[in-house]
């Protein structure tokens, strides 16, 4: 109940939890709680929370949806691309002055530079700057990117095939 007490559930199949010692808060919200005789019972909220337009994402369209190693998340929407972070949400719509098209895919290098594929493009997101990679010409929206150990990027696209970045060269 909100503001209150109220009854929590047990899981399906389990008895009632007996006598709570001791709870702690995670980070993610989730309740532990060490019980007398039957151990440690975690209480998860359910909830459900979106983000859209309305919080400023580009378009209310997310096509794509990536974690990096610092925690941040990456929203690909139909016009561009989101940057969520401690509770703030950061766009991006436009590179030079023309529109990003959809963002359909996100990865991470060893580097912890973000690559992404938006539109017809292939960027690099390093030091907070957004630029796209000369050399990548692809004829066909890229719909997923992925980087490997070796330091190349390849990307699968819409109808132009396989394409393979390394060390500023692209072949399809």
């Amino acid at each position: 109940e909100e503001g209150g007490l109220g009854p929590v559930l047990v899981e399906e199949g389990k008895t009632d939890p007996g006598i709570a010692y001791r709870m702690t808060v995670e980070r993610e919200g989730s309740i532990w709680v060490g019980l007398q005789s039957t151990g440690l019972a975690r209480l998860r909220v359910k909830q459900l929370s979106t983000l859209s337009e309305r919080e400023g994402l580009p378009n209310d369209s997310a096509r794509s949806v990536f974690q990096d190693r610092q925690g941040t998340i990456w929203i690909g929407t139909a016009s561009g691309f989101g940057q969520y972070n401690q509770g703030r949400l950061k766009s991006y719509t436009e590179l030079n002055g023309h529109p990003l098209g959809a963002a359909r895919s996100f990865a991470e290098d060893q580097q912890g530079r973000l690559w992404l594929a938006a539109g017809k493009r292939l960027m690099l997101m390093k030091a907070g700057r957004l630029s796209a990679l000369a050399g990548w010409e692809s004829s066909s929206e890229i719909e997923v990117i992925y980087k490997d150990a070796a330091g190349g990027v390849g990307g699968g696209t819409g109808g132009a095939g396989l394409y393979y970045y390394h060390d500023g060269t692209a072949r399809s």
